[in-house]
C-alpha cells in the first residue's frame, strides 16, 4: 500500500469518521470503513492478537473485516483493514447483557462492567453487534488452540 495515498484519503473531510483511540477511520466505498492502525497504538498485547481478533470476530459475529495492506510512515508500521459500516446506537448495560444473552453469549462475571461501551451497537431488531471485539486468552498457546478448535487455523 502506498502510505501517502492512504494518509491523504484518511484526512479528506468528506471521508473522516469518529474512530477509536487506536484507529483513524474513514468511510470507504460507501458501505465500508477503512481503518488505519499505527502498530504502536494497538489496544492488544501483540500484532498477532490484533490480527487474530479480527479472524475471531469474522468467525463468531459474521463480521467481514479484511486486511487491505501495510505501509510505513515515519518509521512506524501501519496496518490497514476494512469492514462494513455498522449503523446503530450504543446500548445501555442492561440492553447489552440481555441482547448478548439472546444471541447465546454468556456474561462470565456478572459483577463486572467494561468502562467503555462505544464499540458495541444495537442494530434495528435488537441485534447487538460488537465492533473491534478483543478476545482475551491466558497466553498465545491458548489463543492458537482456540483458533484451531474453531477451524480458523489448520491443525
Amino acid at each position: 500500500m502506498e502510505g501517502a495515498a492512504v494518509r491523504a484519503y484518511m484526512r479528506m473531510k468528506e471521508h473522516v469518521m469518529k474512530g477509536g483511540s487506536e484507529h483513524r477511520v474513514a468511510l470507504w466505498r460507501g458501505t465500508r470503513v477503512l481503518k488505519d492502525l499505527a502498530v504502536q497504538a494497538q489496544a492488544t498485547e501483540s500484532l498477532f492478537d490484533y490480527l487474530t481478533d479480527h479472524l475471531l470476530a469474522n468467525h463468531l459475529f459474521g463480521d467481514d473485516v479484511c486486511l487491505e495492506g501495510f505501509f510505513e510512515d515515519d518509521r512506524m508500521l501501519h496496518i490497514v483493514v476494512s469492514q462494513p459500516l455498522v449503523v446503530g446506537r450504543h446500548p445501555v448495560w442492561r440492553e447489552l447483557v440481555e441482547g448478548l444473552s439472546r444471541q447465546g453469549l454468556i456474561l462470565e462475571n456478572p459483577g463486572s462492567k467494561l468502562p467503555v461501551f462505544n464499540v458495541i451497537v444495537a442494530k434495528e431488531g435488537g441485534f447487538i453487534h460488537p465492533i473491534d471485539a478483543h478476545f482475551y486468552f491466558d497466553d498465545q498457546a491458548a489463543r492458537i488452540d482456540a483458533l484451531k478448535r474453531l477451524g480458523i487455523l489448520g491443525p
